[in-house]
């Protein structure tokens, strides 16, 4: 299929804050799940346009690494559509927290489809792009925004980050999406860090899983009783409370984490840390 070498699609993605992965526990009824929201920026964009050889650019600050570019080639391969010259830019940085490899991946999909007017339903976006293997939320918030809480899956896959989850047995179970309440949000990312990198992700789900049931049960409780509520009846000091007791008190995954950074000079995998 010839096209006008001008013709470009462009795809705008906005960040996702994840706050916590749930269910991370050895024996329980679900896997992962988690609760997370979207933001207005920074934002990414995602270009499209014809070209002889497929290629990828990413001029991002923090680009997409070597491995991740390669899982994203055979992403844009598996829709079995001519070539396409992919450009990547804009602030938002990749393994900072936004959920920037989701978010890619799916509006990288979506643009090609479009080029070649081949759009694809979202779930054919979902299974094409491999991602939604640990958590629901970056998928939905791409498609929906707003505040999204979902149980995950049923007990069964392995503890990893979505990176290393590329098929999809099935979608996590949503049970709650509502419009997030236009709250203002800090977000501070020191300027020395280094992004974690794919391997390492990957080590640092081996480390800290799974977790103690009573952990879990915790980190559930903050959840429901103050994210999903707190934001859904406008209690700003509740949500924020909640997001405290998550990140610095002694639960669950995002704890683990955090206590992890301290020592290893705050290189984080996950940099969600505003509400204080």
């Amino acid at each position: 299929m010839l096209l006008p070498s001008d013709l470009r699609y462009q795809v705008v993605v906005r960040p996702r804050l994840h706050l916590t992965l749930i269910g991370m526990n050895a024996a329980g009824y679900r896997r992962n799940g988690g609760i997370g929201f979207s933001i207005s920026e920074p934002t990414a964009t995602i270009s499209a346009s014809p070209s002889s050889t497929p290629s990828i650019q990413d001029i991002r600050r923090w680009p997409l690494q070597g491995t991740e570019i390669s899982n994203l080639s055979k992403a844009l391969e598996r829709l079995g559509l001519p070539p396409v010259n992919l450009k990547i830019s804009g602030d938002m940085p990749s393994h900072c927290g936004f959920g920037s490899a989701t978010a890619i991946r799916l509006a990288s999909v979506e643009a090609l489809g479009l080029l070649y007017s081949k759009p694809l339903e979202r779930h054919e976006l979902v299974r094409v792009s491999g991602r939604g293997g640990t958590s629901g939320i970056g998928v939905s918030t791409y498609f929906e925004g707003g505040l999204v809480f979902d149980v995950g899956v049923c007990s069964g896959i392995d503890f990893a980050p979505s990176s290393l989850i590329e098929s999809i047995r099935s979608a996590p179970l949503v049970l709650s999406r509502f419009p997030m309440p236009n709250w203002k949000i800090g977000i501070c990312i020191p300027t020395t860090l280094t992004p974690q990198s794919f391997d390492e992700e990957a080590a640092f789900f081996k480390r800290v899983c799974p977790l103690p049931d009573a952990a879990v049960n915790e980190t559930l409780y903050h959840v429901i009783y103050g994210l999903v509520a707190g934001a859904r009846e406008l209690q700003f000091s509740t949500f924020c409370k909640a997001t405290r007791a998550i990140q610095k008190g002694g639960t669950g995954f995002v704890w683990r984490g955090h206590a992890e950074n301290r020592r290893n000079n705050l290189r984080s995998w996950s940099l969600c840390r505003g509400f204080v």
